[in-house]
């Protein structure tokens, strides 16, 4: 997926130029500030699936899924009567778009409204291959999708007028395969799958409180996301916006390695806490933090140390603050990678409202920040600084929030996470940094060989200061029997 993810941007960027691909990531990034109720409503229906699946004396797996598939529904018409009022609008009035090139943004983002209803009426499929741990079929679907969208762009060739537009009719047709293909696979496979006239308004109501709940995290991930989009458009046009767009597909084809892991462990979070087994889930907790910075960490060091070259071979014509804004956001996305099992501890629990209020009304408070540290005339990778500032801040108030709701120890997940994160990234970090410093030629062994240190490097201090015991000796055995069952 990384290898494919990066060679299908990079052909894109050719076939559109930096202004059109500027202007596609802002509007679909303007649908996707509505479209952000798809994380809000995804964390509630894996939580419920999950949640019954770990507890089926008290739940109905059927119930749940049918139930869920309803609220998206009505919810998916929502959002599309907001972004066709409210976005439209915006459209027209606020973002910055070359008056040549506002037809072909409207049918963008028409385009993107239905991508959005499609993948929202999808969410609770999504969910109960999740929840069901089936993550080798996830893994073919989400590779399915990686080579759809390769198809998309070499089918872009072809066009010669119109590309903009054309290209959005494209992505629509990925969805429709992708979604329809998911569906099948679903009813298929999972009988509970099957849509049938379940009324259980109570179970409805109380999926729509804890989604309205979530949706104030979801916002405030909005803002930190969409809203530094719509920013850098207002105050540098769709340049800014062409660079933002290739440093965010970059970001996410790179903490896929993360995120799946996360997500393999999401169902298992909450299936523990629904079994009441809370010492397991503290471990569990703690694991997953660690093991995703880690695996982001080995991932993006090599990159960001040879950001410019790797940019230069890749794009040929790099938009201006590509670099700078790729390296702040993977910074930013290894700190939320701590986060993210702690996200999904407070979703096991079902108490989320003052979870959300505090931590979401926090992240809110990045945009006018933002704004106003731009308008004072700062540079443009200032909002992804401040952006820094506020994860951080948000990790240690998710802290105080899940001790209150789980019992997890604060000093026990600073001495099992924070700590062996701190000494090997202090590990790590000399040996790569000053052979970049001795060694500032542009050939292709030299980046080779400050890609291979930098590997070695980190894996050498992750086995040395990251793990613990248990955990070193279960990675030995792993591994030999890895190697038994390949000889």
């Amino acid at each position: 997926m990384m290898i494919l993810g990066l060679y299908t941007s990079r052909l894109i960027l050719q076939l559109l130029g930096v202004e059109d691909f500027g202007i596609y990531n802002v509007i679909g990034g303007l649908v996707a500030m509505v479209g952000y109720i798809n994380g809000a409503l995804s964390n509630s229906t894996m939580r419920y699936i999950s949640f019954a699946l770990g507890n089926p004396e008290r739940n109905d797996v059927k119930q749940v899924f049918n139930t869920s598939l309803l609220v998206h529904f009505i919810l998916a018409l929502i959002v599309v009567f907001l972004i066709e009022t409210i976005g439209l609008w915006f459209l027209y009035h606020k973002l910055v778009i070359p008056p040549a090139k506002l037809q072909a943004a409207f049918w963008v983002f028409q385009c993107s409204v239905v991508i959005t209803f499609l993948a929202i009426v999808s969410i609770p499929f999504n969910a109960l291959i999740v929840s069901n741990e089936r993550m080798s079929v996830f893994a073919y679907f989400t590779i399915l999708d990686a080579v759809i969208k390769l198809i998309v762009v070499l089918l872009l060739h072809l066009a010669t007028e119109n590309r903009l537009v054309i290209y959005g009719l494209l992505m629509l047709s990925t969805q429709i395969i992708y979604s329809g293909v998911i569906v099948s696979y679903c009813r298929k496979c999972f009988s509970e799958s099957r849509i049938a006239r379940i009324h259980n308004r109570k179970l409805g109501m109380e999926m729509l409180r804890f989604s309205g709940w979530n949706m104030i995290g979801c916002t405030a991930a909005m803002f930190n996301s969409q809203g530094v989009n719509i920013l850098l458009n207002l105050f540098g046009g769709p340049v800014l916006n062409a660079a933002r767009g290739i440093a965010v597909q970059v970001q996410s084809i790179v903490t896929n390695f993360a995120t799946n892991f996360q997500m393999a462990v999401n169902p298992q979070i909450i299936k523990t806490y629904a079994k009441g087994e809370l010492e397991n889930l503290y471990l569990l907790i703690c694991r997953s933090a660690k093991f995703s910075f880690y695996l982001l960490f080995v991932i993006s060091l090599p990159l960001i140390l040879s950001l410019d070259k790797i940019l230069h071979w890749w794009l040929t014509e790099v938009p201006e603050y590509t670099c700078i804004f790729l390296t702040l956001i993977l910074i930013v996305a290894m700190i939320d990678s701590i986060s993210s099992p702690l996200m999904k501890a407070a979703d096991a629990t079902g108490k989320i409202k003052w979870y959300h209020i505090c931590v979401g009304g926090f992240l809110l408070l990045m945009l006018p920040v933002g704004y106003f540290t731009l308008k004072s005339g700062a540079e443009p990778y200032m909002v992804f600084i401040i952006q820094m500032a506020f994860s951080i801040c948000a990790l240690f108030i998710r802290l105080m929030l899940i001790r209150n709701l789980t019992g997890l120890n604060i000093i026990s997940f600073i001495r099992a996470v924070l700590l062996p994160i701190l000494r090997v990234t202090g590990l790590a970090l000399p040996l790569p940094i000053l052979m970049k410093t001795a060694t500032p030629s542009e050939s292709v062994l030299t980046f080779f060989s400050l890609t291979a240190l930098c590997i070695i490097s980190v894996l050498i201090s992750i086995w040395c200061a990251g793990l613990t015991t248990p955990e070193r000796e279960f990675i030995k055995r792993k591994i030999c029997s890895t190697l038994h069952i390949a000889s």
